[in-house]
């Protein structure tokens, strides 16, 4: 028995399912008369998103006589109370599993597969770290409060057929193709989840609907091939650049090279080998110089730069150029600093050929190490199309810098073609920022990579690393708790 206002109910939506799904299958259920406006005209006279004057946002929106409600865990409790189908369900933990539901499939599911299949992966998978992932503890969590066959028990629930709606959803945008492709049913571990969406799924209003509408009605929400050979995973190797003597942090250096300086009592290398290891980067390469003999590291290979002490960083790096085979995604880094795995991952995450981690937040970092950043820092400019168009330059004031970079990027396989072209076509008898070609710096390689024309994309992150270049650096307070040494 319904208790609508009116006789026929205003769905106002976009002309599918999606986020309006429960709504729309619950009046479909309950036989409930309603009217579905998919035109932008009529939905933005009713969005203040759209120019509307109401205080509904955005779709979905319903509107029953002369009332109006927005947001669709608010839609959905309104619809299923008013529909008949909040029948013995305690309101607040609705409330509760609303979000929850929300929290996993929104901002858990569809926001990580929003940035690759390589961020998805270690959502659903977690970081190598041993730790449960996000999702097994939020799908735990959600399992937990079904009480069988649904959430409030024998009778379907507007909870459940929320629960529905974004099973829908996220089957259509990836988690189907991942079953079919790489056999991996996230929800396999959680039966009772999967039941509840069964159980909506053979209601015969469900089976039997023959509307126009289906889950996703817009091209490009569905996940591409390039997505699932992220989650897939290309195979990524990282040389890490450790041939440098640190003389500024003498005389911690006198018997161990720069990298094996320690910080929070371990190595500056054993932080950064663990942080590129719990995010799945396990083929990694040290070009070692400085005290080459003393720098032993297990599961890792070695190269030796002889020249360490006439040479600079981009000279390192092609040190190491049998690394560089444009075959398998290349992370680079610095020896001298320390970050958290999630830095890995949003550059991991990054499709460009070209990616450099660049942090918005450097000022407070450069602050807490030295009186005046801005004798320290470099240039770091974006073009409004969000390219890097001007790196490591010597600042006239802050305005020159949106970010600062770290040392720490990445190179697609074909990027590493197109590093390795530039760098030899480069004249090798020119001077370069006022270096040689053998002392070249890596922002001045990646400066003239761009001057070429080539993309360089920024990997913005907002603190959570170090640098080691003094030894007042290490008086520096960074959290190392999420790094799993």
């Amino acid at each position: 028995m319904t208790s609508f206002a009116s006789e026929k109910l205003k769905v106002y939506y976009w002309p599918m399912f999606g986020r309006a799904g429960a709504a729309l299958r619950m009046l479909e259920h309950t036989g409930t008369k309603y009217e579905h406006i998919s035109a932008f005209p009529d939905i933005a006279g009713v969005c203040t998103a759209f120019g509307g004057g109401s205080d509904t946002f955005a779709p979905p929106i319903v509107v029953d006589g002369e009332y109006q409600i927005s947001q669709s865990t608010a839609v959905t409790t309104y619809v299923g109370q008013k529909s008949g189908l909040g029948a013995g369900v305690d309101q607040f933990k609705a409330a509760q599993y609303l979000a929850d539901i929300v929290d996993l499939f929104e901002g858990g599911i569809g926001k990580n597969s929003g940035a690759g299949g390589a961020a998805l992966k270690i959502y659903l998978e977690g970081d190598g770290s041993g730790k449960p992932s996000r999702f097994t503890k939020q799908a735990t969590n959600l399992s937990r409060g079904i009480k069988g066959p649904y959430f409030f028990g024998d009778s379907p629930s507007y909870v459940d057929f929320f629960l529905c709606q974004h099973m829908d959803w996220q089957d259509e945008m990836c988690l189907r193709r991942l079953r079919e492709e790489i056999q991996l049913d996230c929800f396999g571990p959680y039966p009772k989840i999967k039941a509840v969406a069964e159980g909506i799924r053979n209601l015969d209003s469900y089976k039997n609907y023959s509307g126009p509408l289906k889950t996703c009605g817009r091209p490009g929400f569905v996940k591409e091939d390039d997505f699932f050979a992220a989650y897939k995973g290309k195979k990524v190797r990282a040389v890490v650049l450790c041939a440098g003597q640190g003389s500024r942090l003498r005389p911690l250096t006198n018997t161990v090279p720069k990298c094996m300086v320690k910080y929070k009592g371990n190595c500056i290398i054993d932080y950064i080998l663990a942080s590129l290891r719990a995010s799945g980067v396990e083929d990694i390469c040290l070009v070692k110089g400085y005290l080459a003999s003393v720098l032993e590291r297990k599961d890792t290979t070695s190269i030796v730069n002889k020249d360490y002490d006439k040479t600079n960083m981009v000279a390192t790096l092609f040190c190491a150029e049998e690394q560089l085979d444009s075959v398998d995604d290349l992370v680079l880094s610095y020896s001298d600093i320390i970050y958290n795995p999630k830095i890995v991952q949003a550059l991991l995450a990054s499709n460009a050929d070209v990616s450099v981690v660049i942090d918005r937040q450097w000022r407070s970092l450069w602050e807490a190490r030295m009186e005046n950043p801005l004798t320290d820092a470099e240039t770091l400019k974006i073009s409004e199309d969000g390219f890097i168009t001007e790196i490591g330059k010597k600042p006239k004031s802050y305005d020159e810098i949106e970010g600062q970079y770290i040392g720490l990027m990445k190179f697609s396989a074909a990027g590493v073609k197109i590093l390795r072209e530039h760098y030899h076509a480069l004249d090798k008898n020119a001077i370069y920022d006022g270096k040689s070609y053998p002392n070249m710096y890596m922002t001045t390689l990646l400066q003239s990579l761009i001057n070429s024309g080539v993309k360089v994309s920024p990997v913005f992150i907002d603190g959570g690393w170090t640098e080691v270049d003094e030894p007042t650096d290490l008086e520096y307070d960074l959290d190392v708790s999420s790094i799993p040494l």
